[in-house]
């Protein structure tokens, strides 16, 4: 909705609540700060809630029909209510002016720390892991993102930092302008400035948000984290790319996937791509090596990932009929 929204000035960056002539109430309760981001549909501003003092992130709608994006948003994540996405605090108008509140996000979008550190194929599968996760309650709420990229994930801080090589990554998906609920038949009015780089082929032909269409754009944020370079389309490596290892290999394998031109050769649902991703615990402590234990004559090697059918079971194997449930003592 916002293009290029919370990049280097974006939610969590650095900077608090500025004084000055541009500051002033939102309906008698948000003191209007520094202005993260504008775009044709909306301005969005760091701010400050006076009655709980703490800082939040204020996003206005400008134009004709942003009113109504603004309220499909916050209808979106007060139904998501996750962990992993922005927290939506309050919807209201003044003066006319209709304003979203939303939580403040402290850390780092994704695209901010590609720019300054290479991603290991292990760091990049806990990223696209996290995301998948978060991915999932959206769709099970009803909702498709719309808009998944870079810019729109936030690697959130943790005992003070926010570190891509830390040992539990955690993210927060935010601006949700674009969300659509999942039986929605109509495409939303193309409003971006951005590139269609991770928009789905489907979604370029006028096609509405959908599970697969998130999911080509979670497998295009893989792409370039791993190979260092915009994503030009078509899931295959650059010419002369080698893989690091079994892990490289596994890695690059999932995210071809994810990105594949077809819709019907991506997963079918974002649990499916984290089972592949993420395995059961941290991605980063499933695929290290584990230590030789004194004595022991057999080192346990990396155990790669691996590519999910799309009609695979998820969660505990299906009781055959007839059989008995285990009876707890």
């Amino acid at each position: 909705m916002v293009a290029s929204a919370w990049s280097t000035s974006g939610w969590g960056e650095r900077g608090g609540v500025t004084s000055g002539a541009d500051e002033r109430l939102l309906g008698g309760r948000y003191r209007l700060g520094r202005r993260l981001a504008a775009g044709g549909r909306a301005e969005v501003f760091l701010a400050r809630q006076l009655a709980l003092r703490r800082e939040v992130v204020v996003k206005t709608a400008r134009g004709p029909g942003a009113a109504d994006e603004l309220a499909r948003e916050a209808q979106a994540l007060a139904r998501v209510a996750h962990e992993s996405v922005v927290a939506v605090h309050e919807v209201g108008a003044d003066r006319g002016r209709a304003f979203l509140v939303l939580e403040r996000v402290r850390g780092r979008t994704v695209r901010a720390l590609a720019r300054e550190r290479a991603w290991t194929p292990a760091a990049v599968a806990e990223l696209l892991g996290a995301i998948t996760r978060a991915l999932a309650q959206v769709h099970r709420e009803g909702w498709a993102h719309g808009d998944v990229r870079a810019e729109n994930v936030v690697v959130v801080t943790r005992s003070g930092a926010a570190d891509a090589g830390a040992a539990a990554l955690a993210v927060k998906l935010i601006d949700f302008g674009e969300a659509q609920p999942l039986s929605a038949t109509e495409p939303l009015p193309r409003v971006w400035g951005k590139a269609p780089g991770g928009l789905a082929p489907e979604r370029r032909r006028g096609g509405v948000a959908s599970v697969a269409a998130d999911l080509y754009a979670v497998g295009v944020i893989g792409w370039e984290l791993l190979h260092g370079r915009t994503f030009p389309g078509g899931a295959a490596p650059p010419p002369g790319w080698a893989p690091d290892g079994a892990v490289g290999a596994a890695v690059q394998a999932v995210v071809m996937g994810l990105c594949a031109d077809d819709p019907a050769r991506r997963p079918a649902r974002a649990e499916l791509a984290a089972q592949a991703l993420d395995g059961s615990s941290s991605p980063r402590a499933r695929l290290a090596p584990e230590p030789a234990r004194q004595g022991a004559t057999r080192v346990t090697r990396p155990r790669p990932l691996r590519a999910i059918p799309r009609d695979e079971h998820v969660g505990p194997p299906p009781r055959a009929q007839g059989a008995r449930r285990p009876v707890s003592t």
